[in-house]
Parts: structure tokens; sequence; C-alpha cells
């Protein structure tokens, strides 16, 4: 999702190494691009008593988020080569325009509890926004679901979020002027969502065959059922149903 979101991070902030891949991969992309700068910033903090207490959520990013989002993915040490080239290259692409930033997130989306991750543009960076309480939400449902590879399904979950997220900050489509409108929301997400469900979630399904949580499955399916076309109407509907409850809260 790229919905505005009020700066509200204080904290630290590591500079990943830059590498041969994320170079060729940039100057394959762009006709030129700067030194490779990404900054992983993991601080937020809320005053929500509905949620778990700020320690709760910084233990539960520590222990079971961080090392899939910054130890591997953003460290480019992912097991899967397809996410982790994937990655690198989006990565690469943010980073030649905006300085990419990694937030933890300890409060939900203002906008929905059910948003996992998000973007926005600062003024001299790219932020990736990770939603630690709906995280922490998942986790429960899916190990309460009873499925054998639950947490299988947590961790490809949170990798397809981050990837969605960095797709739509490349894609020109994420530049539109928000008006609010449904259309509007549709254009950006039907964009984004083509290419997560073609670069990041087919090669998990079609070649390593691995387990989707239900939302993750949703998408794909949805991208497989109408036909694997970005342009067609089917595809359009289909994110058109599926977010349209998100403008009308």
């Amino acid at each position: 999702m790229d919905w505005s979101f009020p700066p509200h991070h204080t904290g630290r902030c590591i500079v990943s190494p830059s590498s041969f891949l994320y170079a060729v991969l940039a100057l394959l992309f762009l006709a030129s691009c700067g030194k490779e700068k990404q900054e992983v910033v993991s601080t937020p903090t809320s005053y929500d008593a509905s949620i778990p207490t700020e320690a709760e959520q910084e233990a539960f990013w520590t222990e079971l988020v961080k090392p899939i989002v910054i130890d591997e993915l953003a460290a480019s040490q992912y097991h899967i080569p397809e996410i982790r080239d994937r990655y690198a290259f989006l990565s690469t692409i943010t980073n030649a325009h905006h300085r990419l930033q990694i937030c933890a997130v300890f409060a939900f989306h203002p906008k929905s509890r059910d948003i996992i991750a998000g973007n926005r543009m600062s003024s001299d960076a790219a932020i990736l926004e990770v939603y630690v309480p709906k995280l922490m939400k998942l986790w429960d449902g899916l190990r309460l679901a009873g499925e054998t590879r639950w947490r299988e399904q947590f961790e490809l979950t949170v990798v397809v979020s981050v990837m969605h997220e960095l797709d739509h900050l490349v894609d020109p489509q994420t530049g539109l002027y928000d008006d609010g409108s449904l259309e509007t929301l549709v254009a950006k997400e039907k964009s984004a969502w083509a290419k997560t469900c073609e670069f990041t979630i087919a090669p998990l399904v079609e070649i390593y065959h691995l387990p989707l949580s239900p939302i993750i499955r949703f998408y794909y399916e949805g991208w497989v059922n109408t036909g694997r076309d970005e342009e067609s109407k089917a595809w359009h509907e289909f994110i058109r149903k599926s977010h349209a409850p998100l403008r009308e809260k």
C-alpha cells in the first residue's frame, strides 16, 4: 500500500554494504546510478493501549521479523535465489533515486489494521514501513489455524509484503497523485500486485512449491485466474473489488 503516513520515527540506522550484483542490475536497468545506500531504521513508537506494548513488539520484531527483513533480505542473504536477486534489483533501483529506509513501526497503519506494510516518501528517502502489531496478529492467526507449515507461511507473507512495497517504490504508477478515489488506488495496486505476483509469488509456488498464507494465496490465484495480464479487465476488477473496502473506511 502506498498510503501517505506522517513521519514519526527516531532511532538508529544501519547502512548495508553494496554488492557487485547490485551494481550490475542497476546498470542494466538505468543509464547510471549512484552508490547504493540502504538505511534500516527500527524505532517506532505508539501510545495505543489496545495493541501490545512497545517492549513486546520490539521483542517480536527482533526475534521473528528482523532476521527475515534485515538480516536476510536487506543483507542479500535470502536463501531463495529468485527472491534474493529480485530484492537486489528493486532496492538498487530505489537507491539510485532515493535512500531506502526500512522502518519497523510499532503501531497499526492508520487506514486499516489489516495492512502489513506500506511505503512513503520523505524529502530525501524512500521509506518502507513494516507494521509490527499486524504481524503479531498474523503470527497468532496462522499458529491457531493449525497448518503444519504455518511458520513458513508467516515468513513468506513477510517476504512478499516487503517485495510488494518495493514494487510500488519503483513503479511509475506510484507517482500518480492520490486524489483519494478508488480508481487511483486501483491503478497503483493492479500494477504493483501484477509484478509481485509474477516475480515474487510465482517462483515460490511454481518452482519451490512453498505454502502460502491465505492472503498471499488470494492474490496469486487472482493473478493466475485472470490470465496473468496486468491490462486485462478481469485483473482490474479483481483489484478493484479487493481494495474497495480500504477507500470505504
